[in-house]
């Protein structure tokens, strides 16, 4: 008996024919970003960033901040995707990526008790066993979707926060695995 689908009346090339499109699709999707690298020698650390996008490293208590330029048509004071990286110095109070994801949970809620958690779990930057979540925060014009990830090495915590419009946000967490993807200490 031949399989189900040598069984169909779909004419075998035409069926491969759009599998390969498909994919091409798919791959083309994946592929559109141009990306460029940061590094800063200052914090030991690249990550890659989209290549349209602007960086901008002179920022209180943020190692680098990156920010999407406005879509045309944007009214102004539109959300702006961006992402931030900051560095908190653990070495004195030495805590493990588990108690230091239980105070950055808990600081969150505590800071942001409107803050509705979505996700959370184990991650990776770069190579690093990492921690996220993601939560939406409502304010009285915009709905926000946020997602922050952590990891320590050598007594550092490397915090890496995104924020977008929610509605904007399934496509912007792309972006952002990528991002994560790329994170090394150098």
């Amino acid at each position: 008996m031949k399989p189900a689908l040598l069984r169909t009346n779909i004419p075998h090339k035409f069926f491969l024919l759009f599998l390969l499109f498909s994919g091409v699709l798919l791959l083309q999707g994946c592929s559109r970003i141009s990306w460029s690298y940061y590094y800063s020698p200052e914090a030991q650390l690249r990550i890659k960033y989209p290549q349209d996008w602007i960086f901008h490293d002179n920022i209180p208590k943020a190692v680098v901040a990156f920010v999407r330029p406005q879509k045309n048509g944007a009214r102004e004071g539109g959300i702006q995707e961006n992402v931030n990286i900051i560095i908190d110095d653990l070495s004195e109070k030495r805590e493990t990526l588990a108690q230091f994801t239980e105070s950055m949970i808990k600081h969150t809620k505590v800071i942001l008790p409107g803050a509705e958690f979505l996700q959370s779990g184990d991650t990776k930057m770069g190579r690093h066993p990492a921690y996220k979540i993601v939560y939406k925060l409502r304010s009285q014009k915009n709905q926000l979707t946020f997602l922050q990830a952590w990891t320590i090495v050598n007594g550092k915590a490397y915090i890496i926060t995104g924020m977008s419009a929610s509605a904007d946000f399934e496509s912007f967490e792309k972006i952002l695995k990528e991002m994560l993807k790329s994170f090394e200490i150098v």
